[in-house]
């Protein structure tokens, strides 16, 4: 009420006046006008409005006036304005993250997916979106992992790990750790946020480890099975067990060349007696 009679600019202030002279002479040549935006207010701050003003016409249709409809939203679009930059702030830590990240909605199917994840999966933000991203897991491992996660959505029973790998489309195979976490909200389970580590490189220094020691082993076998045998053929079948067990292989032979030129088996496991009578 103690607005009644006053001009707006003596109302609302210079400042906010000056903001939404605009819209004044819109309204006042008779088009109807609604917005929102922030305005500045005489006590001070901000207020966030959306705001419509409708012309008053007399009897002849002409615009005398017009009427104002203000909502304040404020508190609605500070919430908003804070989730966006949340959302900004969760994506670029996410981009600068060395590992691959991803985010799921409550039913486990993929929303996002940053860069590191792309180049470890070899699948685009959009290709992963949805269920798309089980397409990447290699086919020997794809059931398993669907499953495993759809049973934690199902259940909302916390973490996700998984080892598995993911089939580029170019043929080449990435070894992964994967872990994630439910996102809790107001309204309880929203989904999952993970991790994916990118382990091919460990795994295959591991396997080079392992197969260096297997050799090592081996050589340690033979040796000492030489080292015990009395006679020649015993040297030759010891070092046959040796080589089976360092190429884990089930059949094999060792055949020397006699004066002749000549291919002679001096043991062998496996073989048909017609193969190597066909070979020598």
């Amino acid at each position: 009420e103690t607005g009644i009679g006053r001009h707006v600019q003596e109302v609302l202030g210079a400042e906010t006046y000056q903001a939404i002279l605009p819209y004044v002479h819109r309204v006042l040549q008779g088009e109807e006008v609604s917005y929102e935006q922030w305005l500045p207010y005489r006590d001070g701050g901000r207020r966030f409005v959306s705001a419509s003003y409708v012309p008053h016409r007399n009897g002849q249709g002409e615009v005398v006036g017009f009427y104002i409809l203000v909502t304040d939203l404020s508190a609605r679009r500070m919430a908003e304005e804070s989730l966006q930059r949340s959302e900004s702030l969760f994506r670029a830590m996410a981009e600068a993250s060395p590992l691959g990240v991803f985010l799921t909605d409550v039913d486990g199917d993929c929303t996002y997916t940053n860069r590191v994840y792309q180049d470890v999966s070899g699948l685009t933000e959009d290709q992963a979106r949805g269920e798309g991203w089980a397409e990447a897991i290699h086919p020997e491992d794809r059931a398993r992992v669907a499953e495993a996660l759809q049973r934690c959505v199902r259940e909302r029973s916390g973490e996700f790990y998984s080892f598995h790998r993911f089939l580029r489309p170019d043929g080449s195979v990435s070894w992964t750790s994967v872990r994630s976490a439910p996102i809790r909200g107001l309204g309880g389970f929203e989904g999952y946020v993970g991790t994916v580590d990118d382990i091919t490189e460990f795994r295959r220094t591991e396997q080079e480890l392992r197969r260096r020691i297997e050799q090592v082993q081996t050589a340690y076998r033979m040796t000492e099975a030489v080292s015990r045998a009395g006679a020649l053929e015993e040297i030759y079948d010891e070092a046959l067990e040796g080589l089976l067990s360092a190429l884990k292989a089930d059949r094999a032979s060792i055949l020397l060349l006699d004066p002749d030129g000549g291919m002679r088996f001096k043991a062998w496991r496996g073989l048909s007696e017609a193969y190597r009578l066909a070979v020598e």
